[in-house]
């Protein structure tokens, strides 16, 4: 029996959407998961297929006030994972890829390619961070008569701070959000994390992936049953985070191999992801690292060319920017989610850091929204 999703679900009406079909076909071992990765075995009913004609070079993304996008493509990647079940019907989604190697004036460049991931009904895919995925800005469907096109798909975007929810619907040629809530927890990309890490190692991946996706979607259950959650205002906008200097190694002093450099950064970002909302210290994120404060601010400076408190900042302030674009909470609530339990000290900061107010950043996003939509 397929779901019945009302025009406008209200959280209670979205959580039981959630119960009754992604919870339930978890832990009934119906839910078939898939790694957005050509190279992951598609399993029965999903097809992996190269979107022909779709090619750009790697080095041309559109930059906006929060995405990275690749509007030639219908391709938008961000900073944090995400995974969409589809609740009804079937579902393309396209996914980014290098596929090949080619010249442009007598240069070697890598080239954007477009995989279409063909999904049935429960069947869940999951996006790491970072990999371009469907923009949500046309159907999901790909195939010859559009008409025919019918999909319902619930979509957890994982930030560090929790889980945006929303359903977006697909009936011929028309695509819709629906409905989205935030759901409070700073575990739920830990758990993330550690599913796509244990996925990636594992000579049992499926079995790995089954268990860390039943029990994140556990999770968010537990949060929902709690009442962990707010109402939010879905967008399509993301925000990009801090890249990392490549080939920054540390100067003569020669006391970290590079192999020991990646874990402790490693292991210190993902510890201040997990932990934004909290007063951390430089000695609780090098405790956590397994290194002195000496060592792991020499390893910031190498590797991101950043003190250890400045990334600290920027990432609550990237987390901030996703919240005040993608959601209705108040200031309030977005400065305590991200570490700023007070609105003054949250407003003097994000004001330092891009120049606006949090107030100005939402009202020109929104102004910006309603224009992209307009034309």
């Amino acid at each position: 029996m397929h779901p019945v999703i009302t025009s406008n679900p209200s959280q209670r009406s979205l959580g039981e959407i959630f119960r009754r079909t992604i919870l339930a076909w978890s832990q009934s071992s119906e839910l078939l998961p898939v790694i957005a990765d050509p190279r992951w075995p598609s399993g029965d009913g999903v097809q992996v297929n190269l979107l022909r004609n779709a090619v750009a070079p790697l080095f041309k993304p559109r930059f906006t006030l929060g995405d990275t996008e690749w509007p030639e493509l219908g391709l938008h990647s961000c900073p944090y994972p995400c995974l969409l079940c589809v609740l009804e019907g079937e579902a393309d989604i396209r996914i980014g890829t290098v596929p090949a190697m080619t010249q442009v004036r007598k240069e070697t460049v890598a080239k954007q390619g477009v995989c279409v991931f063909s999904l049935p009904s429960r069947s869940c895919l999951i996006v790491p961070a970072g990999v371009p995925y469907s923009d949500g800005k046309t159907p999901h469907w790909e195939r010859p008569q559009p008409e025919n096109a019918h999909s319902q798909i619930l979509w957890l975007q994982i930030l560090p701070t929790g889980a945006i929810v929303h359903i977006c619907r697909t009936a011929g040629t028309s695509h819709t959000h629906i409905s989205a809530v935030f759901i409070k927890d700073t575990q739920l990309s830990v758990l993330m994390q550690l599913m796509l890490e244990e996925t990636e190692s594992s000579t049992r991946a499926d079995a790995i992936l089954l268990s860390y996706l039943a029990t994140l979607l556990l999770c968010v259950d537990r949060n929902w049953a709690s009442s962990h959650i707010i109402e939010a205002r879905e967008t399509t906008h993301f925000v990009t985070l801090p890249e990392r200097r490549e080939n920054m190694h540390l100067d003569d002093t020669g006391i970290f191999p590079d192999d020991s450099q990646d874990a402790a950064l490693e292991r210190a970002c993902r510890y201040i992801q997990s932990h934004l909302p909290d007063a951390i210290s430089p000695g609780e994120i090098a405790r956590a690292s397994y290194v002195s404060v000496p060592q792991l601010k020499r390893i910031f400076r190498a590797q991101l060319d950043t003190p250890i408190m400045k990334y600290v900042t920027s990432q609550r302030i990237e987390a901030a920017k996703t919240l005040l674009q993608r959601t209705d909470l108040t200031i309030e609530e977005i400065g305590k989610i991200c570490g700023y339990p007070h609105r003054t000290h949250f407003s003097r900061v994000f004001k330092a850091s891009i120049g606006f107010s949090p107030q100005a950043f939402r009202s020109i996003n929104r102004t910006s929204n309603r224009s992209e939509r307009s034309s």
